[in-house]
């Protein structure tokens, strides 16, 4: 069986690749800036108290 040489030589699967690398730093670079939900924030500042949500004497 005859493998086509696939390097970076080739100008079309450079383009590709180019793409493919500006296409992911885009994603990476959205989703690094959205906000920290609500729901994940609580569940933080829980570990920081060490005292599970619902779990006080108030909720007994």
């Amino acid at each position: 069986m005859v493998r086509k040489d696939l390097s970076a030589a080739d100008p079309k699967r450079e383009a590709i690749n180019r793409q493919i690398e500006e296409n992911l730093r885009k994603v990476y670079n959205e989703t690094v800036s959205e906000a920290l939900p609500d729901r994940f924030a609580d569940l933080l500042a829980q570990l920081k108290t060490g005292e599970p949500k619902g779990n006080s004497e108030n909720d007994r």
